[in-house]
């Protein structure tokens, strides 16, 4: 029998082994180390935005995430959860904007007690498959149920699917196959007028980490009137790197001729762009903002129309709110597009819909 709390003891085991690995780090010790640092300084060949700096970050974030305490308080919030149910094939898309980023459906679906499969899209060593490499070597009875393909078998029952954007053919597509559909949402900060330079730096962290390719980072500000801007501007200077990167540079560079040209007003320092706007679509190289009033029915507002939210950081108490600097540690139970993975899953013998 596989119980869920060996599947717990393994995951965490892998957490234990990764910390140890970016505590080590360039170090290594045996062939298949090797090949994890040499597939980690390769990443960017195969996605540009996945620098040296922000894999070793995505590892870090993972290991931390993969604690034996933080697995148990994860099922504690699914008491009904069992291995014993029928297992089904899931496949697994993530989008590969930032490294790392079907982790998360990695960890639901082998806790669910379902098979894992995944695309390997760069046809050869992947980061994630190297780390199931390690979490099969940790627990062998993990290798019945963690599979690489080059295409998903027919037989797959469900998919686990993020999307860039609203995609309406996808359902189409899929048919009568059950599928959870995440579309990409942003977070947004809340800043106040008693907040301290050392938040505005936390937030740059927010912004910059990834170069903001994730529903976790903050796309979006709002401001109290009369806010001063060089508050701002001033401490997330350390961040400028982010233009060194040709990628990043391009569209920062594009999205400020383009206001130019349409003469447009915005603010800049350089290495990001910021604009007045209600719009909750933001280019890369760009954060927007607005003003409020009243810092209460702001907050309130956004808690009744998040749809486009993934999560608000701000020192404000509230609900689906975390502080500055804390945009990547949420929670495993904070799901993408705010839809339940683990709910999905356990519900594969009775959901027959595409949810999106």
């Amino acid at each position: 029998m596989f119980s869920i709390a060996d599947r717990i003891n393994a995951l965490s085991k892998l957490g234990e082994w990764m910390v140890d690995f970016g505590n080590r780090w360039p170090m290594f010790y045996n062939e298949h180390e090797q090949l994890l640092v040499a597939c980690l300084k390769e990443r960017y060949i195969f996605n540009p935005y996945h620098t040296e700096s922000m894999v070793l970050k995505a590892l870090k974030i993972w290991a931390k995430k993969l604690s034996l305490t933080l697995l148990k308080s994860f099922l504690e919030r699914y008491p009904g959860l069992n291995t014993n149910q029928t297992a089904y094939l899931v496949a697994s898309i993530p989008t590969e904007d930032i490294p790392l980023s079907g982790f998360q459906d990695l960890i639901c679906i082998l806790l669910a007690g379902h098979h894992y499969y995944c695309r390997n899209h760069n046809h050869s060593q992947d980061l994630l498959e190297l780390f199931t490499k390690q979490l099969m070597s940790i627990e062998p009875k993990f290798s019945g149920f963690i599979h690489w393909c080059d295409s998903f078998p027919k037989s797959t029952d469900a998919y686990l699917i993020s999307v860039k954007s609203g995609n309406p053919t996808l359902s189409e597509y899929l048919g009568k196959k059950q599928s959870l559909i995440r579309n990409k949402r942003i977070s947004v900060a809340v800043v106040s007028s008693n907040d301290q330079i050392k938040d505005f730096e936390l937030l740059g962290n927010d912004i910059f980490d990834f170069f903001g390719h994730s529903s976790y980072n903050v796309r979006k500000i709002y401001i109290p009137k009369q806010f001063a801007f060089k508050d701002f501007f001033e401490p997330i200077e350390s961040f400028a790197f982010v233009y060194n990167h040709n990628r990043y540079a391009n569209n920062y560079d594009y999205q400020k001729a383009v206001l130019l040209l349409e003469l447009q007003p915005f603010l800049d320092n350089g290495f990001l762009i910021l604009q007045e706007s209600a719009k909750m679509t933001v280019p890369m190289g760009c954060v927007y903002y607005e003003y409020y009033e009243n810092l209460e029915e702001l907050m309130t507002r956004l808690q009744e129309d998040n749809v486009n939210i993934q999560q608000i950081v701000t020192n404000f108490e509230t609900s689906n709110s975390v502080k500055f600097g804390e945009t990547f540690d949420y929670p495993l139970w904070n799901f993408e597009d705010q839809k339940d993975t683990i709910k999905f899953l356990t519900n594969l013998n009775t959901v027959n819909k595409t949810l999106d």
